[in-house]
């Protein structure tokens, strides 16, 4: 019986014991672990999740994993490199980096390949432009910037070879190749220029009688020295190749080229030194692609483009300092397209254009520099559209217009250091607008054979001389009855009805002769009684 309370006492004492290993709530903090990671509750700032502890990888988790304060910052181990992308191209800046658990408002999530945050078109894969010292598509260097030389000589050297192997040409010239002088490719079995595409440049380019369908290949090349010729190409259907070329220190020739549609290819050109001619390309019927062209040192001249229907595409041009010629283009009604050109600094020439109805599109001009011919467009009805011109530095001759009526357009306050010549314009018979008009030069009506009278003269001043020739139906002289002086020659021939000179009763000096020839109804010079000086010889 003794045994009892001893083993009564020893259950007690067990059970005492073991209270006392399994709950510290008592302990100090530094003593307890309650989630067994470690660190005790007063380092752990969670001491019930053994995953969270100041030794612990932080995570973009929502949690404060490693006790720094910090929840989900850019120590995390999952953070992701945001790159500024400035321009949103799409392609970061490898300058301007932020790390960060989120998204990033006008950064870019592991792309830092960018190397001009500034500029949306230069980005890894961009197209590069050669030679405008940007390297757009990040490669290190701009294109053709170190391109290799070839000379012409040793082009023509290579011509047969390049005609008929051009696939190996390039391996030469791997950053490219400029050719120093006229790059020229004959006869050959290529349809464009993508075999040899590592061309960068040339001084020139002549394509004359080419087999090419297009210029493909010639992207590179963005600025010539000297001339572009692409003439007399019979399969050529489109410039697609040239759309980088922005300046020209030569003429441009584009003449015949029976299947070229359009220019559109040569929006980026923008100056041409010398001459444009556009001549005898027989499905060229716009020439929108000279849009951006606002600089053009030499004539401009447009020729025998059969469906040609509109000169728009040349609005850029604001000055022409040379001739200007438009001959031939049956499909023209108007001259829409020149709209924005004020000053010509050499002859204008309007010729054999068939449908040419009115001169609207030159309304802006003010000054021509030269002779300006309006000839043979057979349904020109007036002068319309060059009612702004005031000064022309040369003659104004007006000739084989057979629909022209009136003068209509032509500024009553012209002045011209030239003459004043109608010639055969044959339904014209009112002549009010060139009443004011003054002219330094001669004064010529031949063949105006439905012009009865001058009476719309009746103010027109000129200093050379006056010649009324084979108007068959003028009756008499009287518009000229304000004259004084004629300041050269006067003659007057094959006026069949023709029957008296009262106009000239004012007339005391004729500085040249004065001819009267096969005038069947006019008697003698009766009417010019107060005539005391001729110059020269009476005829």
């Amino acid at each position: 019986m003794r045994t009892l309370p001893w083993m009564i006492t020893l259950l007690g004492a067990t059970i005492a014991v073991g209270c006392g290993d399994n709950d510290d709530t008592d302990l100090p903090a530094d003593q307890v672990d309650a989630d067994d990671d470690s660190f005790t509750a007063d380092e752990d700032c969670d001491d019930s999740n053994a995953a969270i502890n100041p030794r612990a990888l932080e995570l973009c988790d929502g949690v404060d994993n490693n006790c720094d304060g910090l929840i989900d910052g850019p120590d995390s181990d999952d953070a992701v490199d945001y790159f500024a992308d400035a321009d949103a191209d799409g392609y970061g800046d490898p300058l301007d980096v932020v790390t960060s658990c989120d998204p990033v408002d006008g950064y870019i999530a592991d792309n830092n390949d960018d190397c001009d945050d500034n500029r949306d078109d230069t980005f890894p894969g961009a197209e590069d432009i050669p030679w405008d010292t940007i390297d757009q598509d990040c490669d290190g260097a701009d294109l053709c910037g170190i391109a290799g030389v070839i000379t012409e000589e040793q082009l023509d050297l290579l011509d047969v070879e390049i005609r008929f192997n051009a696939d190996t040409f390039c391996e030469d010239f791997p950053d490219g190749v400029v050719v120093e002088g006229t790059l020229r490719i004959g006869l050959s079995n290529m349809d464009d220029f993508t075999a040899l595409d590592c061309i960068c440049g040339a001084t020139a380019i002549d394509l004359t009688g080419s087999p090419f369908l297009t210029l493909e290949g010639l992207e590179k090349v963005v600025a010539l020295e000297g001339d572009l010729i692409v003439a007399g190409n019979d399969l050529l259907t489109s410039l697609k190749g040239l759309d980088r070329l922005q300046s020209v220190g030569g003429s441009v020739d584009l003449s015949g080229n029976n299947r070229l549609t359009d220019l559109l290819p040569l929006a980026a050109l923008t100056s041409i030194g010398g001459d444009l001619t556009i001549n005898n390309n027989f499905a060229l019927f716009t020439l929108a692609g000279f849009d951006n062209l606002n600089d053009l040192g030499g004539n401009l001249r447009i020729a025998f483009n059969s469906t040609l229907s509109t000169l728009n595409g040349l609005e850029g041009l604001t000055t022409l300092n040379q001739v200007l010629s438009i001959q031939d283009n049956p499909g023209l009604s108007d001259l829409t397209g020149l709209d924005n050109i004020t000053n010509i600094g050499a002859e204008v020439d309007f010729e054999d254009n068939e449908g040419l109805e009115d001169l609207t599109g030159f309304n802006s001009v003010t000054e021509i520099n030269g002779t300006l011919t309006i000839a043979n467009n057979d349904a020109l009805l007036d002068l319309s559209g060059i009612q702004n011109i005031d000064t022309i530095n040369g003659n104004l001759i007006l000739r084989d217009n057979d629909e022209i009526g009136s003068l209509i357009g032509l500024s009553n306050a012209l002045v011209a250091t030239g003459g004043l010549s109608l010639i055969n314009n044959a339904r014209l018979t009112n002549l009010s607008n060139a009443s004011t008009s003054s002219f330094g030069g001669n004064l010529v009506i031949q063949e105006m054979n439905a012009l009865e009278d001058v009476d719309d003269l009746n103010g027109i001043a000129f200093g050379g001389n006056l010649t009324l020739s084979r108007n068959a139906a003028l009756e008499n002289v009287d518009g000229f009855s304000h004259l004084t002086t004629i300041g050269g020659n006067l003659n007057i021939n094959n006026a069949a009805q023709l029957n008296s000179l009262e106009g000239f009763a004012n007339i005391t000096e004729i500085s040249g002769n004065a001819i009267f020839e096969f005038n069947p109804r006019l008697p003698d010079m009766l009417g010019m009684e107060t005539l005391t000086e001729i110059g020269g010889d009476l005829e």
